[in-house]
């Protein structure tokens, strides 16, 4: 070993200033053997002086000497402080690069110091270098940070140096300060931002100029934000108006246009936040609903998904909003598409069906589909005349479904026109229309369980009128049981028309409806029973012969009477001497339909008379005591 490297080593392994300083001075006078080793050790101490003299150097090592250095950037805080003080430009530039390059976050006090570096350079390297460890440190949208190595250290000294560069922001106008504050810090974190509240101070103004021109994403989670703050709602929402179309700037990051917007979307539903919701009513307008708007056909479906939640957010006017909402349902999954619809069917009864007819006439054809059957479900005036323009359709589903229900127009006009129809009528174009039009029944069932009470009991008129209660049995045994009173007696007396008469489940539905609390239905059961001849009720029956009510105790005893039961004649008689009016009534109605039938031509009659034979002496007798 040469004398000189004899020294070298005791250098190398003699820790004090003294020994630091020769180290120091060896590097300009050993070989270029030495000079490394001397580098790495002088580096490897960590002294704050050393260290500062070899960043002063740095720039002219070459890039295995640089390399070397900023292997151990923990060693190199003190000299990087002090070399930043330099008043040699390329000194100070030298630290910029090792800063970055190191990303020594807790160093971010000195880069805010160099904004305002008399060298432009410095300053502009400086102002990219705070937004570099924003979005390094960031996590897309502002207040989400990403895991980093730095940790909560490196976090709080980025956020204390960039409060540090908002302060002297008026020294050295710096926009680049401002963003990287606009990128990790949350526009609703009031530690942060209560110092630049003011309406007229120039990091608000710089913050406002940010929210307008730049649209990169990484500000998406700062302008959501700002919708929170009194002084910047309004321009948030106008940013976010503004900010989606085809002219959009694309600053910062270059994920402009549908990016940024997409952003905010994701933003806006991971906060969840209904003074958020409310302040998005501010936004009317959308530059980017016109014209070359969002490349939706280039976006992914829960992109999609997120999009049609903010917009649904926004307060356009409720025509634009469908014709939008619809250029979403055309590239969106079905579940969106199914949203879309659901959106629509909501909107007041002025702008719904205008929206379902432009989805109606979509390019997509599980889009069109689900328009066609709201639109049919809503059964507008004008149905008939929109379903005839719908065999023309693109769509073969759309085509067939309007076909089907251009079948059913005559069910549809004759349910429509019923209750003004005169009974004859009403019998005559019933049977025809059941006979021409194939979806008839399958149209009248569903009205059994409508949610209207005077649906269902037309529903039930008509099974009683055209003669169809037995097609109609699952639903009438089910109705005789409705919340209900009307449509729970009408569909009693239905099941008496049955042809079936020994129809078992019926016929517990009828006998279990004699002790209904309703006295109507009680009084319409006695009559299916007596119409079924459920002879099994007669004990039953015998009890309501003593009804308070008129009608049930006449239809009793009228079920007697055809029964032939031998009491059925006693209580006709103290029915007719009965002192309440209402009583004495009835009972003069039940000889009358004795009489009646009795009088009746035989041939009007059927063979089998269901009423005993009484004396005529004997009916002539009743009869005048009513």
């Amino acid at each position: 070993m040469s004398q000189v490297e004899t020294i070298y080593k005791f250098l190398r392994e003699t820790e004090n200033r003294a020994a630091d300083q020769a180290l120091l001075l060896g590097l300009d006078r050993a070989e270029e053997s030495c000079r490394k080793v001397l580098l790495e050790t002088a580096v490897q101490r960590g002294q704050t002086d050393a260290t500062a003299a070899i960043i002063r150097q740095f720039h002219t090592f070459d890039s295995e000497w640089q390399e070397s250095i900023i292997h151990n950037p923990q060693k190199l805080a003190g000299g990087l402080r002090i070399a930043a003080q330099s008043g040699n430009a390329a000194v100070r530039k030298s630290v910029i690069t090792i800063i970055e390059q190191t990303q020594s976050y807790h160093l971010a006090d000195v880069i805010v110091e160099m904004l305002g570096d008399s060298d432009c350079e410095i300053g502009r390297r400086a102002g990219a270098t705070l937004i570099n460890f924003s979005r390094a440190l960031g996590g897309g949208t502002a207040g989400q940070l990403k895991p980093s190595s730095a940790g909560s250290l490196g976090v709080h000294s980025l956020r204390s140096a960039l409060a540090k560069g908002l302060q002297s922001y008026p020294r050295h106008q710096r926009m680049e300060a401002v963003l990287a504050s606009m990128i990790i810090v949350s526009a609703d974190d009031s530690d942060f931002w209560q110092c630049f509240d003011l309406p007229h101070d120039e990091v608000t103004e710089a913050v406002v100029r940010l929210l307008l021109t730049c649209d990169a994403v990484e500000l998406a989670g700062f302008c959501v934000g700002a919708l929170k703050r009194t002084n910047l709602r309004a321009k948030a929402a106008r940013a976010i108006s503004v900010h989606g179309s085809v002219h959009g700037s694309g600053h910062g990051s270059g994920h402009g246009r549908a990016g940024y917007i997409i952003a905010i979307a994701h933003a806006v539903e991971n906060l969840n936040d209904p003074e958020i919701n409310k302040a998005l009513q501010l936004i009317h307008n959308p530059v980017w609903f016109r014209g070359a708007g969002l490349p939706l056909s280039q976006m992914h479906g829960d992109d999609l998904a997120v999009l049609f939640n903010l917009v649904t957010k926004f307060g356009v006017r409720n025509d634009e909003l469908a014709r939008y909402l619809c250029k979403i349902a055309e590239y969106g999954s079905a579940a969106v598409v199914g949203r879309v619809i659901e959106y629509l069917t909501q909107l007041p009864e002025a702008d719904r069906l205008g929206a379902l007819q432009r989805a109606l006439g979509s390019s997509r054809c599980l889009l069109a589909e689900l328009a066609q059957k709201e639109i049919i479900r809503l059964r507008p005036t004008n149905l008939h005349q929109m379903l005839i323009r719908q065999l023309g359709s693109h769509h073969e589903p759309v085509r067939e479904t309007a076909a089907r229900a251009c079948k059913g127009f005559a069910f549809k006009i004759y349910w429509k026109r019923f209750d003004r129809l005169e009974r004859r009528h009403r019998i005559a174009a019933g049977q025809a229309v059941f006979k021409i039009d194939p979806d008839a029944e399958k149209n009248w069932l569903p009205y059994f369980e409508d949610r209207n009470p005077e649906n269902r009991l037309k529903a039930i008129r008509i099974a009683r009128l055209l003669d169809k209660t037995d097609i109609a049995k699952q639903q009438l045994m089910q109705l005789a049981q409705d919340r209900n009173r009307m449509v729970r007696s009408c569909a009693v007396a239905a099941l008496g028309q049955m042809h079936d008469q020994q129809d078992v489940p019926s016929t517990e539905c009828l006998i279990h409806a004699l002790c209904d609390k309703d006295q109507r239905v009680q009084a319409n059961a006695v009559e299916a029973v007596e119409q079924r001849d459920l002879r099994q009720a007669g004990e039953i029956i015998a009890r309501l012969t003593q009804s308070d009510n008129s009608r049930i105790r006449a239809n009793a005893i009228k079920a007697q009477l055809s029964w032939k039961v031998d009491s059925a004649q006693s209580a006709i008689r103290q029915m007719v001497s009965d002192r309440r009016s209402q009583h004495r009534r009835s009972a003069r109605w039940l000889v009358d339909q004795i009489q009646q039938s009795r009088l009746r031509p035989r041939e009007e009659t059927k063979a089998d008379t269901p009423y005993k034979p009484f004396d005529i002496t004997q009916l002539e007798q009743i009869y005048a005591m009513v």
